[in-house]
């Protein structure tokens, strides 16, 4: 995950669950700090780690996507039927164009 520009980028296992004095002793470490590292953590530090910032994403899980996103079926919807011209109906319609292009810089297919 790490770029050029990336300063420093590191995933910390926590083995328990998640607590604040556990992160605010990295708060001055880091200038973000992301916690969960499911699909929507990941994109948040993959998309960080093109910048030169000190980014920490952590998680209660040994590995990304362990949780939730593991059972995900990998289709990209909102939910049934978005009502259309909602924001939840756009959303979908750009992530939607986005799958096939993330897919190629990932080299997943």
């Amino acid at each position: 995950m790490n770029s050029p520009e990336c300063k420093t980028f590191w995933i910390f296992h926590l083995k328990s669950r998640f607590n604040l004095e556990s992160v605010i002793k990295y708060l001055h470490m880091y200038d973000i700090i992301i916690i969960g590292a499911g699909v929507t953590g990941a994109f948040i530090a993959r998309k960080l780690s093109k910048y030169k910032l000190d980014v920490l994403l952590i998680d209660k899980e040994n590995d990304v996507g362990n949780v939730t996103s593991n059972a995900n079926s990998a289709i990209v919807h909102s939910g049934y039927d978005p009502v259309p011209g909602t924001l939840k109906a756009k959303l979908n319609v750009r992530g939607n164009k986005m799958y096939d292009q993330i897919a190629d810089e990932l080299d997943v297919h």
